[in-house]
């Protein structure tokens, strides 16, 4: 099977999107966790919202950027549902920075910390599982609506 101009193009975005989406999500990881950045800006609600909202900006110049033409030609739902699924992906890199869970110090936690004790301080992974999983179920709806994914 291959693809049209169109259909390359769109493929080539949502790739960008989603690289962009995962190195911002590492961005705000070194922020956030970052003892320096914390000794020059006081941790705050504010500078939390902002580290998980201004991103989604970035995304969407980046996609507007790189999509511009396509708009006219009814791939705007496409595009949009692109989007989401580059941000779910950000937040599945950026999220569990930001909530964090109490474990038992010397418990081993079974796939991915769903069944830990609470008591030690460690990032939620089962955030991180429930965004990936609906950025794969985003990126796919639009790629399919982009006609990339044919139904067989």
């Amino acid at each position: 099977m291959t693809l049209g101009r169109r259909e390359q193009r769109f493929v080539h975005r949502v790739v960008v999107l989603i690289t962009v989406a995962v190195v911002m999500g590492i961005g705000v990881v070194v922020v956030k966790e970052s003892g320096e950045i914390r000794k020059l800006i006081e941790p705050s609600f504010a500078r939390d919202l902002l580290l998980l909202f201004a991103p989604l900006a970035g995304l969407a110049m980046t996609g507007y950027t790189l999509a511009s033409k396509t708009f006219s030609s009814g791939g705007l739902l496409a595009e949009f549902v692109a989007l989401v699924g580059s941000y779910s992906l950000f937040m599945a890199v950026a999220l569990p920075s930001f909530f964090k869970r109490e474990l038992a110090s010397g418990e081993a936690c079974r796939f991915w910390q769903l069944s830990c004790e609470e008591t030690l301080s460690v990032r939620d992974n089962r955030i991180t599982l429930l965004f990936v999983i609906l950025a794969l179920i985003l990126v796919s709806v639009a790629l399919y609506r982009a006609r990339v994914i044919r139904a067989v």
